[in-house]
């Protein structure tokens, strides 16, 4: 396996609605951003959308961005936690980070 199958939605486009959202979101959060900062999103299904990727410096978390990558879960979790496909998804996703791209 080429970590592709486990990437099955990365490079492909977020839904407008999910698009707009997630720069919404971005924008409120910090005047500073003018685009998504995190390197990987992830939806309760358990598909995960690309942001800046994995060779794009993320824009997440200010004096460590060069030493990180970012992923956002999608969605409010105040009362509840991600999904159990999240999670995996999450964590194929390091799995994958580490394997092929030098995490």
């Amino acid at each position: 396996s080429d970590g592709r199958s486990v990437l099955r939605s990365v490079g492909q486009s977020v839904g407008r609605s999910v698009g707009r959202t997630l720069v919404n979101m971005t924008v409120c959060l910090s005047s500073d951003w003018d685009d998504i900062g995190y390197s990987f999103m992830i939806g309760n299904d358990g598909r995960v959308y690309e942001g800046r990727g994995w060779t794009t410096m993320p824009a997440q978390a200010r004096g460590y961005n060069s030493v990180s990558y970012g992923i956002a879960f999608l969605g409010n979790y105040m009362n509840v936690l991600p999904t159990q496909a999240a999670l995996n998804a999450a964590q194929a996703l390091i799995q994958c980070g580490m394997e092929k791209v030098c995490i």
